[in-house]
């Protein structure tokens, strides 16, 4: 084994069993702890970095990253249908924080993914609403809302940029309420746009909840898809025994 993968494996260990919960040692300081040379530190640093296990901290300094997660209740977050406001922005400004969004809307083709989920002919047009989604003035996730395009036709405010909370009101008033939903959840390492749009940080993978709104009589009227940094967000569910 190199030295540089020895100091970083040890500087793991430290990390894992509470030794270091906040700022590493510096650079000249760690060298004559391992007994190596600054090159070797600098490299067993950038491998803990690329793994999303340490960050920068202040000066030249690094740091153990901060994970400041949210709890998102996905057995109750769309339940409240007819309510002036989403779950997710009343949980952050619970915690004292200032949610808002950039909401775009526009047409596109459905590829296989969606023709799958929304039970369209590949290739038929479908509403995208795409959303950014900030806690604080920072990014913080990604959404991607599609509709069936029948749906939209009968119900144009749909095409509307509007919160998730919106879509419950008028589906329910033209009574087309979810009556259910199926949810999946994967995970995968971000592209370059979406690293940029996220401002995520190197190693950190990223959470992938996708969730099909069906009606009583079992047709899809939404896809979604949540996109987020994987040390931003934990999906929670109860599930009764």
């Amino acid at each position: 084994m190199s030295r540089h993968a020895e100091v970083a494996d040890e500087l793991r260990r430290r990390i894992s069993s509470g030794e270091i919960t906040d700022e590493l040692p510096s650079i000249d300081e760690m060298g004559r702890q391992f007994g190596v040379g600054r090159a070797t530190i600098r490299v067993a640093l950038q491998t803990l970095t690329a793994e999303g296990l340490i960050e920068g901290g202040a000066g030249h300094l690094k740091r153990v990253r901060r994970e400041n997660r949210m709890q998102w209740a996905m057995s109750t977050l769309e339940l409240r249908r007819l309510a002036d406001d989403d779950l997710w922005s009343d949980s952050v400004r619970q915690a004292g924080h200032k949610p808002s969004a950039e909401i775009s809307v526009q047409l596109v083709q459905a590829d296989e993914e969606l023709s799958a989920a929304l039970e369209v002919p590949a290739g038929d047009q479908v509403v995208l609403q795409t959303g950014l989604r900030r806690i604080d003035g920072r990014p913080h996730h990604l959404t991607d809302t599609y509709f069936p395009r029948w749906l939209v036709d009968a119900h144009p405010e749909l095409a509307i940029p509007q919160d998730l909370s919106a879509h419950d009101r008028i589906l329910t008033a033209a009574d087309l309420s979810q009556a259910y939903f199926d949810d999946g959840i994967t995970a995968r390492m971000p592209n370059p746009e979406e690293a940029h749009k996220l401002a995520m940080d190197r190693g950190v993978p990223l959470l992938i909840h996708t969730r099909i709104g069906y009606s009583a009589d079992d047709r899809p009227l939404r896809y979604l898809r949540t996109r987020a940094p994987a040390d931003r967000v934990t999906f929670r569910y109860q599930v009764k025994a």
